[in-house]
């Protein structure tokens, strides 16, 4: 499809196709593709602004969330490679025949629920605390919560309010992350 793809040049198109064999080279566990960004790794790699805009952008605003500029070339590695590299069916495009919250939530509870794992829903963590056996005590609105583990799925200036002292080596860097809201078109069709 890339060699066909009308909005690049064949010059652009074929920089591209280097471009995912480097990104195909990419070992996903070195820690220092997080410290560069995805759009300065495209440039290096020959692609030009035309080609970031109408491909690599094009798929990066729709997983990442962001701009080339703006995504660690870690994360951009790893769904390009997961998403368009690994398997030529990897990226088909499919449909939800039942709610999504049946797929989203339901099924991923009932997983969830298998493997020991106690959610909590709108339910506000007024406190997060370390306790010194490497458990957590978590005071939420409901009443105190005992935890081998706590996943807080908050935006990144709570989660720094939550955090104990000593919780992350640098918990400043939240702070530093922009927030990115997603927006989501679902279309219902009548048949």
């Amino acid at each position: 499809s890339l060699a066909t793809y009308p909005h690049l040049s064949l010059a652009d198109r074929a920089r591209v196709g280097r471009a995912a064999l480097a990104l195909q080279a990419l070992d996903l566990t070195d820690p220092a593709l997080d410290t560069q960004d995805f759009g300065s790794w495209l440039a290096a790699h020959g692609q030009s602004p035309r080609a970031v805009e109408a491909l690599w952008d094009l798929v990066g605003i729709a997983t990442l969330n962001a701009v080339a500029g703006d995504s660690s070339l870690a994360l951009a590695a790893m769904v390009f490679k997961t998403g368009l590299l690994s398997d030529p069916g990897a990226a088909d495009i499919g449909w939800a025949h039942v709610p999504l919250g049946d797929l989203h939530d339901g099924l991923a509870r009932r997983a969830l629920d298998a493997a020991g794992v106690r959610t909590e829903v709108r339910t506000r963590v007024t406190s997060l605390d370390a306790r010194g056996d490497g458990r957590w005590s978590v005071r939420t609105s409901g009443g105190t919560v005992e935890a081998d583990a706590v996943v807080l799925a908050v935006p990144q200036r709570e989660a720094h309010a939550l955090l104990p002292a000593g919780a992350l080596d640098a918990p400043e860097r939240l702070l530093g992350i922009d927030t990115a809201p997603i927006l989501n078109v679902h279309v219902v069709y009548d048949r």
